[in-house]
């Protein structure tokens, strides 16, 4: 960092395979790491050492306690599952620190319906029941995933030749990213979050009919060996089919093991063909004409995860995508993987309002 530069202060979370990506995107940033931690167990204090950083050695108390302008969860685990977990979280929001996140945060509709939009307080107090709500309301807007297309450079650039595209009738979206340093879980929400973004009008497709490939394996046993509960801990390749209720389509391509980190939407409508993806994009013509186009070069995933987190510090307030939609779609899309049948978003937040109930 040089000389002179200001820059902020973050605790970050990682697996270890993560220390060069964290330490490109904290660089880039011009974030100062103060503490780091890992879920590796006897490896924190090498973890810090590798950073010049105090060690943590337990996620929760981190959150709860750090003094440090930013938290940065780059690998999550299961933390968001619990009831102490949404404590910590609330803490730091009540301090005032920015908690972005590279798992989404929570991995499961099923915990945002019945833990972090609860109305009872996860502290277990005797607040009246309005104060207990209060606690919670909008933490899962508190915490921002980094990496998502609809928050890119490229995407924000095309808006204006995007609006006068028109109205896509099919798409293709693939969102990709080397093994070890970010989850399928994210890539698969930043997916459906892209979707549905291009494709507004209804809150969410009709049905998903997906594939899951594991790496080392092709048995259906194995494709279908992880409970659609959560994204969490789930890697390899989803390919969906998605349909929307005017027949609108999309196919979606995601994965954790492409040797990239990388996305790319490609779109057809009246006016023709429009591709985006992190170096810009390329509108044209149905009789191939080109309408308008952009090259912003080609960066690496800590160069475009760094400038997002720089961005996001130097604001007062960071506006963290809601990702509610996006996560549903994604789990519908791993119980579609299991069952081998199409499923619908509607029926899996049907599930969800039932559970416990």
């Amino acid at each position: 960092m040089p000389e002179g530069s200001s820059s902020s202060t973050i605790a970050v979370w990682i697996d270890p395979a993560q220390s060069a990506l964290i330490r490109e995107v904290t660089d880039a940033a011009r974030a100062r790491i103060v503490a780091a931690g890992t879920f590796a167990r006897g490896q924190a204090g090498a973890v810090a050492a590798g950073f010049n950083a105090a060690s943590a050695d337990d996620l929760r108390s981190l959150v709860s306690t750090s003094t440090a302008d930013a938290l940065l969860i780059a690998a999550a685990g299961d933390f968001g599952s619990r009831a102490e977990d949404l404590r910590a979280l609330a803490s730091a929001r009540t301090r005032g620190t920015k908690i972005f996140v590279l798992d989404p945060i929570p991995q499961s509709i099923f915990d945002l319906t019945h833990l972090w939009r609860t109305e009872s307080s996860p502290s277990g107090d005797d607040a009246p029941s309005s104060d207990r709500q209060t606690v919670l309301a909008g933490l899962d807007r508190s915490v921002r995933l980094l990496g998502l297309p609809t928050r890119s450079r490229s995407f924000i650039d095309a808006a204006e030749p995007l609006a006068a595209f028109g109205k896509p009738r099919t798409a293709s979206v693939r969102c990709t990213a080397p093994m070890g340093l970010v989850s399928l879980g994210s890539r698969l929400v930043a997916a459906f979050d892209l979707l549905l973004a291009i494709f507004p009008g209804f809150e969410h497709p009709s049905w998903i009919d997906a594939s899951r490939s594991v790496p080392g394996s092709t048995s259906a046993a194995a494709r279908a060996s992880t409970l659609p509960e959560s994204l969490r801990g789930v890697d390899g390749d989803v390919v969906a089919l998605v349909r929307f209720a005017d027949a609108r389509a999309s196919t979606i391509h995601a994965s954790d093991r492409a040797g990239n980190y990388e996305f790319d939407l490609h779109l057809l409508s009246s006016q023709g063909e429009f591709r985006i993806n992190d170096r810009g994009f390329v509108w044209n013509a149905p009789d191939g004409t080109l309408r308008a186009s952009h090259d912003a070069g080609k960066l690496s995933m800590a160069e475009l995860l760094g400038a997002e987190l720089r961005s996001c510090l130097q604001l007062e307030t960071s506006t963290p995508a809601i990702i509610d939609r996006a996560l549903a779609s994604a789990q519908t899309a791993l119980l579609s993987a299991k069952t081998g049948q199409p499923e619908s978003p509607a029926t899996v937040l049907e599930m969800a309002r039932r559970l416990d109930s």
